[in-house]
């Protein structure tokens, strides 16, 4: 069971890595990448037995996300990524993942702001949004994983 939980763990990486690649390239995180997350997260919920003990929890935080994604501050893509993820993240991990989250999207604004110091009007100008898939693959897969 254990190389199965590690399987699905290196699936859940790649498919991360894809998520990373299409943020950055297009700012749009496609359906068919995060259904494939779902999946692979409720089986590795399952497998790691996180899945039944965090429903409450992922519940909780499934209606707040999209609470904030009504309200406007985060994209659908960025909203249907945390919630794909959710549900192979132990209950205990679930805030420091979102705490995780938070610290490497203030760096790459932080990167992008110096950025675009340096190079004038190139990330901020006609409604730029910062790729924050890449902060959400990467620290809901470190947290999926543990």
């Amino acid at each position: 069971m254990i190389y199965f939980a590690a399987f699905l763990s290196i699936i859940n990486v790649l498919l991360s890595i894809k998520v990373m690649c299409s943020d950055f390239k297009s700012r749009m995180i496609k359906n068919e990448i995060c259904i494939l997350i779902f999946i692979n997260n409720i089986i590795l919920g399952y497998v790691k037995n996180s899945f039944p003990d965090n429903f409450t929890y992922v519940s909780f935080y499934a209606i707040l996300i999209i609470i904030v994604w009504s309200k406007g501050y985060i994209g659908g893509g960025d909203a249907k990524l945390l919630i794909s993820f959710l549900f192979s993240i132990e209950s205990q991990y679930i805030i420091f993942a979102f705490c995780f989250m938070g610290i490497i999207g203030g760096s790459q604004l932080f990167i992008i702001s110096i950025k675009n110091k340096f190079i004038k009007g190139i990330y901020f100008e006609h409604g730029y949004q910062v790729p924050y898939g890449i902060p959400i693959s990467i620290s809901f897969c470190v947290f999926s994983i543990l």
